[in-house]
């Protein structure tokens, strides 16, 4: 099974006729995408699927690549992307939507279609133009290349419950021949299994068990920078909008993980680095739900510049501001007045935090904007900023926070259809829309 790897939103240059040269070279894989609710097919440019029926024809690949930009992450570095390094595979099951396009191909195109060629001087009878559709993938299928051998486990510290239930966690995994890693802090708790630290390389690890919330992902986020092994998450916290998985039914789940019957969803990133008004960069940080600027202790609002895509959008005069994904439009963003995006959108949230003015209102981009805001020069103080909660640290006149859509997703493991497990949990997590029935006027 080949590497599912979608193009970098920034690498739009690249010309038909390289995409030619690279079909041509399907042979020397050993594999290819499946998609499993249509015929299979081989290609060695994964960006989207030919369809066999006659409402979903084949896209160019310029149009393919520009509809496929704003989702702009891949699934392993580029130092990685060797089938026989990485063990993860994954193959198109459903698609997160389908949009027609029009057909760019030249009327010779729709000629050769036709079983019967007409000729010459037969008079043509004007066809309808067909539309293309476009599609961008939802949900894939986890395959293996090979069996499991290594799988890191991530946990929630200070909790009594999750700590005794990681222990028979690892021994299960010593039944099935599985490596365990922890983090170094935790080999304590498991002197039989070897340290996180030991691994340089994140293609070496099969997979990830969380056990804990949502804060437990997010602290595993944090520890990838690149290439992220898929997520299997039991939900051992609070609300867990992440965590899909019980534990009492661990052994059935991670059995079904190492036997590829499970689908991986995607989660983007946002990416964001500071840069001081002299203009030195800071380093990277990849968020998955929030980055925070606000004013701190200062008793003055915060005088934030707000530009997209180098064009000033507006000066925010607040107590801070929250640039979010989709993932984290139900964190912080809710809080403070945010909208509910479904977390398979490619976009990225804007919402003020206690505008001092009532027409501040939260708004949504596509995830192929770049934001920069920068504390002004006029500013009474200084700002804070904080990545997931973390690494907070203080912003001075004229530094500024560049934020753009990371191309280094986070694959979290589902059972079947996310989207419905989602609005269970905005039900069941924070009654959304939950009320009594109206009576009827005959009951």
């Amino acid at each position: 099974m080949r590497d599912f790897l979608l193009p970098d939103a920034m690498d739009l240059s690249s010309s038909s006729d390289d995409t030619t040269n690279t079909n041509t070279n399907t042979n020397s894989n050993s594999s290819s995408i499946v998609n499993t609710h249509q015929q299979p097919f081989s290609a060695t440019s994964p960006t989207l699927s030919q369809s066999s029926s006659e409402d979903d024809s084949s896209l160019s690949p310029t149009l393919a690549k520009s509809f496929l930009s704003p989702l702009n992450f891949t699934t392993c570095p580029s130092s990685t992307r060797s089938p026989n390094k990485k063990n993860q595979s994954y193959s198109v099951s459903t698609y997160y939507s389908s949009c027609e396009m029009p057909d760019m191909s030249e009327s010779s195109d729709d000629q050769s279609n036709n079983t019967l060629q007409v000729a010459s001087t037969t008079p043509k009878i004007p066809q309808p133009k067909k539309h293309k559709s476009c599609i961008l993938p939802q949900f894939l299928q986890l395959r293996w290349n090979h069996a499991p051998k290594k799988v890191l486990v991530i946990h929630k510290n200070l909790d009594v419950n999750v700590l005794a239930a990681t222990k028979p966690l690892i021994q299960f995994l010593s039944e099935l021949n599985i490596t365990t890693y922890l983090e170094k802090e935790n080999l304590s708790s498991c002197p039989t299994a070897q340290s996180l630290s030991d691994i340089k390389d994140p293609s070496f690890i099969d997979f990830i068990i969380c056990l804990g919330g949502d804060g437990t992902i997010l602290h595993t986020s944090s520890l990838f920078r690149t290439f992220m092994p898929p997520i299997l998450p039991f939900n051992m916290g609070s609300l867990g909008f992440l965590t899909s998985f019980d534990y009492p039914s661990y052994k059935e789940n991670i059995r079904a993980v190492v036997e590829g019957k499970y689908y991986v969803s995607y989660r983007l990133r946002i990416q964001a680095n500071v840069i001081s008004s002299r203009g030195v960069p800071g380093p990277t940080n990849q968020v998955l739900n929030e980055v925070t600027i606000d004013r701190g202790n200062n008793p003055y609002l915060s005088n934030l510049e707000c530009s997209c895509d180098d064009k000033l959008i507006t000066i925010v005069q607040a107590d801070g501001l929250i640039i979010a994904t989709s993932t984290g439009s139900t964190a912080y963003s809710l809080s403070a007045g945010g909208s509910l995006v479904h977390p398979t959108l490619p976009a990225v949230l804007i919402t003020p935090i206690c505008p001092h003015t009532l027409s501040f209102r939260p708004i949504i981009l596509p995830s192929t904007s770049t934001l920069v805001i920068r504390v002004s020069e006029t500013s009474r103080c200084t700002a804070w900023c904080s990545f997931d909660g973390k690494n907070r640290q203080e912003l001075h006149q004229g530094d500024s926070v560049v934020i753009k859509t990371s191309k280094w997703a986070v694959p979290v493991i589902c059972k079947t259809n996310e989207s419905n497990e989602w609005f269970e949990k905005l039900a069941k997590n924070l009654n959304w829309n939950v009320r009594s029935v109206q009576k009827s006027f005959n009951p």
